[in-house]
């Protein structure tokens, strides 16, 4: 269900783990689609 976005994410999780810490990762498919600060920005987004 998730396993194409589990694998992308997973394939730049050093990046985004360096340049997004502590923020929430938003990807859909095989898409970066943005960082929020906050669960519900994301979920807004």
């Amino acid at each position: 269900m998730l396993e194409k976005e589990i694998s992308f994410f997973e394939s730049h999780r050093s990046e985004y783990c360096k340049v997004y810490a502590g923020q929430f990762v938003l990807v859909y498919g095989d898409k970066f689609l943005g960082s929020f600060t906050t669960e519900e920005q994301a979920y807004a987004f």
